[in-house]
């Protein structure tokens, strides 16, 4: 945990200084006081419009196991969890939901994170597809140059998305309609490599255990017509989602830049932002991302760097303001209190690991 702590903290701290560099305070203030604030509230709607669809796709991901569970518990789980991922060090609020799963519907906390791991690879498949569009379709330099090497751009990002997203989607099907056979073929390639390179071994047997509890999840809406609604509830998220990213480029005037597969595209960055350690609230990382994907659509230099770096700011920490105020709303009406669901947590992830 100290170390989860320690190595959070110095990335976050680099990150944000590498999201401010180069920017002088007074221009981040400029940009911030002409920032349009009507976006706000369209903004506000989206945001709580695709929490609510997440909460409706766990809902129906959830439904074979916990058939009297409800929207509105769906929907407290949804948010509690959420802001305890974003508070939690070392990944701790990750099993805050099992955990909630588990006090609130009965569910085994075996399930519970099998249908988390479930989700969040859906999710992954849903990010490489979104980002193999983007490197296709948005508008981007033609190339760059790292060094004396000219790098193509669109052509890299066509052979990544022809490369990864299949391969992302047959692993994930497989795993989901075929867990058995595959789960056996993963433990033998798995023990191949442990023998040829021992340190192979351990992070092995961590990618073993999450494609069974993925095959588990997935077995609890393996049925076609839960799987469609998963598949489109996915898809609506994230095609929404994005107008949020759009409406904020149009906030701090820089829509001319941005349109809505730029939007996607800086939307796909952050989120990848947040597959590396760092501290509570994704601080400093999320806005280094977000000024680095604005770079890479045009949005940089003189007059432009101010802007970048307010609206990597704002779209941030916007969205963390209105997931704390769902939570508070939450924490208050169902009674819970965060040094529960804390220890909670380490017991579910102690359980789990046991």
């Amino acid at each position: 945990m100290k170390r989860s702590l320690l190595i959070g903290g110095v990335v976050g701290a680099v990150f944000m200084v590498l999201a401010f560099w180069g920017v002088p305070l007074e221009q981040f203030a400029d940009a911030m006081s002409t920032m349009d604030w009507r976006y706000l509230i369209p903004i506000a709607a989206l945001f709580f419009l695709q929490e609510g669809l997440r909460a409706l796709r766990q809902l129906i991901m959830l439904r074979p196991l916990a058939p009297e569970m409800t929207y509105r518990s769906s929907l407290s789980i949804f948010f509690l969890s959420f802001f305890c991922i974003h508070l939690f060090p070392a990944r701790l609020g990750e099993f805050v939901r099992p955990w909630l799963l588990l006090k609130r519907e009965d569910i085994p906390l075996g399930s519970g994170l099998g249908v988390v791991v479930a989700e969040r690879a859906v999710d992954l498949v849903a990010t490489l597809a979104m980002l193999w569009a983007v490197l296709v379709f948005a508008d981007m330099p033609p190339a760059l140059t790292v060094g004396d090497t000219e790098i193509s751009l669109v052509e890299a990002g066509r052979a990544l998305g022809l490369a990864t997203v299949p391969a992302a989607l047959v692993g994930c099907f497989s795993l989901a309609f075929f867990h058995g056979p595959m789960l056996r073929l993963m433990r033998r390639i798995i023990e191949a490599c442990a023998r040829a390179v021992p340190r192979l071994e351990r992070p092995g047997e961590v990618l073993l255990s999450f494609a069974g509890a993925f095959a588990s999840g997935f077995a609890t809406f393996r049925q076609p017509g839960r799987l469609a609604a998963v598949i489109v509830l996915t898809a609506t998220t994230w095609g929404s989602t994005a107008f949020i990213y759009l409406f904020m480029a149009a906030a701090f005037g820089i829509g001319d830049y941005i349109a809505y597969a730029e939007a996607a595209g800086v939307m796909v960055i952050t989120m990848l932002g947040g597959l590396l350690p760092a501290p509570p609230g994704m601080a400093g990382v999320q806005e280094a991302f977000g000024r680095g994907a604005l770079a890479l659509f045009g949005v940089k230099g003189p007059g432009l760097d101010g802007p970048a770096l307010a609206y990597a700011v704002t779209v941030h920490w916007y969205q963390m303001v209105l997931q704390t105020g769902a939570a508070a709303y939450f924490f208050w009406a169902d009674g819970e209190s965060l040094r529960e669901l804390a220890s909670g947590a380490k017991e579910a992830e102690a359980s789990v690991e046991g």
